[in-house]
Protein backbone atom coordinates (compact mmCIF):
# COMPACT_ATOMS: atom_id res chain seq x y z
CA UNK A 1 0.00 0.00 0.00
CA UNK A 2 1.56 3.43 -0.99
CA UNK A 3 1.91 5.95 1.74
CA UNK A 4 1.15 9.43 1.38
CA UNK A 5 4.82 10.20 1.22
CA UNK A 6 4.40 8.14 -2.23
CA UNK A 7 1.54 9.45 -3.18
CA UNK A 8 3.13 13.03 -3.45
CA UNK A 9 6.44 11.59 -4.60
CA UNK A 10 4.34 10.71 -7.83
CA UNK A 11 2.88 14.41 -7.85
CA UNK A 12 6.88 15.93 -7.81
CA UNK A 13 8.23 13.68 -10.05
CA UNK A 14 10.85 16.02 -11.80
CA UNK A 15 10.50 13.53 -14.80
CA UNK A 16 6.89 14.75 -15.75
CA UNK A 17 7.33 18.06 -17.31
CA UNK A 18 3.65 19.01 -16.07
CA UNK A 19 2.98 20.21 -12.28
CA UNK A 20 0.60 17.79 -10.77
CA UNK A 21 -1.91 19.48 -8.11
CA UNK A 22 -2.83 16.93 -5.02
CA UNK A 23 -6.13 17.06 -3.22
CA UNK A 24 -5.30 15.59 0.35
CA UNK A 25 -8.25 15.14 2.65
CA UNK A 26 -8.34 14.81 6.80
CA UNK A 27 -10.67 11.41 7.09
CA UNK A 28 -12.47 11.62 10.27
CA UNK A 29 -10.08 13.61 11.85
CA UNK A 30 -11.81 13.47 15.49
CA UNK A 31 -11.32 9.74 15.49
CA UNK A 32 -7.38 9.61 14.52
CA UNK A 33 -7.23 12.75 16.78
CA UNK A 34 -8.71 10.51 19.52
CA UNK A 35 -6.34 7.70 19.17
CA UNK A 36 -3.56 10.15 18.70
CA UNK A 37 -3.64 11.06 22.39
CA UNK A 38 -5.63 8.23 23.95
CA UNK A 39 -2.09 6.96 23.25
CA UNK A 40 -0.22 9.82 24.40
CA UNK A 41 0.98 11.23 21.06
CA UNK A 42 1.71 14.97 21.56
CA UNK A 43 0.15 15.55 17.73
CA UNK A 44 -3.04 16.11 15.62
CA UNK A 45 -4.01 14.73 12.19
CA UNK A 46 -3.91 17.75 11.29
CA UNK A 47 -0.32 18.77 12.59
CA UNK A 48 0.95 15.53 10.97
CA UNK A 49 -0.69 16.08 7.92
CA UNK A 50 0.74 20.19 7.48
CA UNK A 51 4.32 18.71 8.82
CA UNK A 52 3.89 16.04 5.21
CA UNK A 53 3.09 18.54 2.87
CA UNK A 54 5.74 21.56 4.05
CA UNK A 55 8.43 18.57 3.99
CA UNK A 56 7.62 18.07 0.58
CA UNK A 57 7.30 22.11 -0.17
CA UNK A 58 3.69 22.47 -0.05
CA UNK A 59 4.05 25.60 1.82
CA UNK A 60 2.54 28.71 -0.15
CA UNK A 61 -1.06 29.43 -1.07
CA UNK A 62 0.45 29.28 -4.59
CA UNK A 63 1.78 25.96 -4.12
CA UNK A 64 -0.33 23.31 -6.20
CA UNK A 65 -2.44 21.60 -3.35
CA UNK A 66 -5.66 21.92 -1.73
CA UNK A 67 -6.20 20.96 1.55
CA UNK A 68 -9.41 19.49 2.11
CA UNK A 69 -11.86 17.73 4.84
CA UNK A 70 -16.13 17.28 5.34
CA UNK A 71 -14.72 18.61 8.92
CA UNK A 72 -14.95 22.44 9.44
CA UNK A 73 -12.82 22.55 12.71
CA UNK A 74 -10.13 20.28 11.18
CA UNK A 75 -9.75 23.18 8.05
CA UNK A 76 -9.91 25.83 10.80
CA UNK A 77 -6.59 24.54 12.42
CA UNK A 78 -5.07 23.58 9.12
CA UNK A 79 -5.85 27.40 8.26
CA UNK A 80 -3.64 28.35 10.96
CA UNK A 81 -0.84 26.22 10.39
CA UNK A 82 -0.53 26.89 6.24
CA UNK A 83 -1.01 29.42 3.99
CA UNK A 84 -2.63 26.53 1.33
CA UNK A 85 -6.15 27.03 0.21
CA UNK A 86 -8.50 25.32 2.39
CA UNK A 87 -11.56 23.45 1.05
CA UNK A 88 -14.42 22.70 3.50
CA UNK A 89 -16.48 19.66 1.93
CA UNK A 90 -20.25 19.12 1.85
CA UNK A 91 -22.65 17.16 1.10
CA UNK A 92 -25.54 19.08 1.41
CA UNK A 93 -26.42 22.42 0.71
CA UNK A 94 -24.88 25.05 3.37
CA UNK A 95 -26.85 27.86 5.51
CA UNK A 96 -25.59 31.71 4.81
CA UNK A 97 -24.32 31.65 8.77
CA UNK A 98 -21.91 28.87 7.94
CA UNK A 99 -20.56 30.18 4.50
CA UNK A 100 -19.93 33.67 6.76
CA UNK A 101 -17.88 31.77 9.29
CA UNK A 102 -15.79 29.32 7.47
CA UNK A 103 -15.39 32.41 4.95
CA UNK A 104 -12.46 33.59 7.30
CA UNK A 105 -10.39 30.63 7.24
CA UNK A 106 -11.53 28.95 3.72
CA UNK A 107 -10.35 29.35 0.44
CA UNK A 108 -13.75 27.51 -1.05
CA UNK A 109 -16.58 24.80 -0.70
CA UNK A 110 -16.13 21.65 -2.33
CA UNK A 111 -19.67 20.54 -3.15
CA UNK A 112 -21.95 17.53 -4.72
CA UNK A 113 -23.21 18.44 -7.62
CA UNK A 114 -26.95 17.89 -6.72
CA UNK A 115 -26.49 21.66 -4.29
CA UNK A 116 -25.57 23.60 -7.43
CA UNK A 117 -27.69 22.18 -10.02
CA UNK A 118 -30.62 20.47 -10.20
CA UNK A 119 -30.98 17.31 -12.78
CA UNK A 120 -33.43 15.22 -14.65
CA UNK A 121 -32.74 12.70 -17.09
CA UNK A 122 -28.86 13.60 -16.90
CA UNK A 123 -30.01 17.10 -18.03
CA UNK A 124 -29.28 20.15 -15.65
CA UNK A 125 -33.08 21.61 -15.14
CA UNK A 126 -31.71 24.26 -13.18
CA UNK A 127 -29.19 25.89 -11.35
CA UNK A 128 -29.67 26.94 -7.66
CA UNK A 129 -28.41 30.21 -6.06
CA UNK A 130 -25.35 28.12 -4.08
CA UNK A 131 -22.84 29.25 -6.55
CA UNK A 132 -23.64 32.78 -6.26
CA UNK A 133 -24.20 32.61 -2.36
CA UNK A 134 -20.78 31.08 -1.53
CA UNK A 135 -19.09 33.84 -3.87
CA UNK A 136 -20.84 36.54 -2.32
CA UNK A 137 -18.35 35.46 1.08
CA UNK A 138 -15.17 35.35 -1.54
CA UNK A 139 -14.84 31.83 -2.05
CA UNK A 140 -14.96 29.30 -4.85
CA UNK A 141 -17.36 26.01 -5.15
CA UNK A 142 -14.80 23.24 -6.00
CA UNK A 143 -17.13 20.36 -7.18
CA UNK A 144 -16.50 16.93 -5.43
CA UNK A 145 -18.79 14.80 -7.74
CA UNK A 146 -20.02 15.84 -11.55
CA UNK A 147 -21.14 12.21 -12.61
CA UNK A 148 -25.28 12.55 -13.37
CA UNK A 149 -27.03 9.77 -11.89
Amino acid sequence: MASFDDYVTVALNSSNPRTIGIYPETKIPKVYNAFLAQRSHNTTMENLMIAALRKHGYNSSSSPCFVQSFDEDSVKSMSMMSPLPMVFLAETDIPNSTLARVARFCYGIGQWKDVVVKVVNKRIVRKTDFIARVKSYGMKVIFSYLGFS
